[in-house]
């Protein structure tokens, strides 16, 4: 019995949907969705309104400018500069620049892996002749290069050990000729 009434519940459901879904069409009023088609846009902006974006562009651009400021962190910009290392200001001579901020890097067997991040510090006369100093903890790399005179790297960067509090290494390192 509750089935007869379960199955006489649902086919009075759906005939109310039914009814429902096409009462308009009974009465003959059917519905109608107005569709309204519009132009094409045009292909390109009136010139008043290219002026007057190109005018917008370049009035943010000049405020942008501005207000920001350009850090150069390697280059021959960075000559005489002065960068931080071990929590210090460290001023660089006039003839010393940042050839690269090393950030990553990766150790080969046999040779003590760099501190890193670390400033690559490069004398500008042409000698060729840099150290790594840790941006860090102020540890200073022995990849030293010498000139073709012969000095050795420990010597032209005194000041940079001086600055830093650093003891220079006892043994000198050898010049490759």
């Amino acid at each position: 019995m509750r089935k007869i009434v379960l199955l006489v519940g649902v086919l009075a459901l759906v005939a109310l949907s039914y009814y429902g879904a096409t009462y308009n069409s009974i009465r003959g009023q059917d519905e109608f969705i107005k569709v309204e088609v519009t132009p094409e846009p045009p292909k390109e902006l009136p010139p008043e309104i290219q002026e007057q974006q190109a005018k917008f562009i370049k009035e943010q651009t000049e405020a942008m400018v501005k207000g920001s400021t350009l850090i150069n962190i390697s280059g021959p910009e960075t000559t005489g500069s002065v960068i931080m290392v071990a929590g210090k200001e460290l001023q660089l001579p006039k003839d010393v620049m940042v050839e690269a901020f090393v950030a990553t890097g990766l150790c080969i067997d046999g040779i003590p892996c760099p501190e890193l991040p670390q400033f690559v510090l490069l004398y500008t006369d042409g000698s060729g002749d840099k150290i790594g100093v840790s941006a860090n903890s102020g540890a200073i790399d022995n990849f030293y290069r010498c000139q073709e005179t012969g000095v050795h790297i420990q010597e032209r960067f005194t000041w940079l050990y001086d600055a830093l509090g650093v003891q220079k290494p006892a043994v000198e390192m050898e010049c490759q000729k």
